[in-house]
């Protein structure tokens, strides 16, 4: 169960199952919403989750947004190949923030892996050698984050648009289960200094001394 001064409810055509008949009262204001358990187990919950990350990472002020291809076909695999480019790419033109997630190719073909990076700039040229030699491939694309509003409309789309289409909750598990259960995986500063959940508070505006309780709706 999770309180909403930490992941607060969302307007959804549907809600969260496991929560259902009660609701989180505002001790000091009045209000109420209803209450969710904030678990990516649960299909409402995920969709509510993905979104709030999605604004964290536009929050950090990503610089460039990045497209890797043929990264692996199960987190087994594309875990160790994310950490070899990124202490690559560190290691040739320097710090390299990120934030990245694992998205299966549309036409079933394997999986691609989008990525926000703010740091070093990383030339297409020097990013496709890279990973061409940690053995995702040399197609490649970087380009830069024009619009913070435009990198939190796209960020995590597999899940906040439905993972292509996830309102199927059969999709969302294969997205967690090919990202190894997690949302995202970010290096420790993408999030300029902050824990990822207090950048989903911060960009979410979540209001830190609003005293909830949980009653029966």
């Amino acid at each position: 169960m999770k309180a909403p001064d930490d992941l607060f409810p969302e307007p959804d055509p549907h809600g969260c199952e496991y929560m259902a008949g009660w609701a989180f009262l505002n001790a000091l204001t009045g209000e109420t919403v209803p209450a969710r358990c904030g678990r990516n187990r649960c299909a409402y919950c995920l969709r509510v989750n993905a979104r709030r990350r999605a604004r964290a990472i536009a929050w950090a002020g990503p610089e460039r947004a990045i497209l890797l291809t043929l990264v692996g076909d199960d987190w087994q695999t594309v875990r160790p190949r994310m950490y070899r480019l990124r202490y690559r790419i560190a290691s040739e033109v320097g710090l390299c923030e990120w934030v990245w997630h694992v998205e299966p190719n549309p036409k079933g073909t394997g999986h691609h892996v989008h990525a926000w990076q703010h740091g070093a700039f990383v030339p297409q040229d020097v990013l496709s050698r890279l990973a061409d030699e940690v053995g995702m491939g040399r197609f490649v694309r970087i380009n830069r984050v024009r619009s913070r509003v435009g990198a939190s409309a796209y960020g995590l789309k597999g899940l906040t648009y439905g993972l292509k289409g996830v309102e199927a909750d059969d999709e969302g598990t294969a997205y967690l289960r090919v990202n190894g259960y997690r949302l995202t995986h970010q290096s420790r500063g993408y999030f300029r200094g902050l824990r990822v959940r207090d950048a989903e508070r911060v960009a979410s505006g979540i209001d830190e001394e609003a005293q909830w309780v949980l009653i029966r709706a």
